[in-house]
């Protein structure tokens, strides 16, 4: 698929493993199936606190 540039975050978000996207690169990678809100807001935040504690923090706890 050459279109995946084109789709929304979310639909992104589901197919970038399919797309042989690194999965540290994905940041749906822990969200996206059970909360899909959440990650949508993840993306939409801009990485900014999800749930009190951003990516990187809880990545690196």
């Amino acid at each position: 698929m050459d279109n995946l540039n084109n789709q929304t975050p979310y639909e992104n978000g589901k197919t970038c493993r399919a797309s042989g996207m690194s999965i540290h690169a994905n940041p749906f990678r822990n969200t996206y199936v059970d909360n899909p809100s959440d990650a949508f807001l993840q993306w939409e935040n801009g990485w900014k606190e999800v749930d009190g504690e951003t990516e990187i923090e809880s990545e690196n706890a």
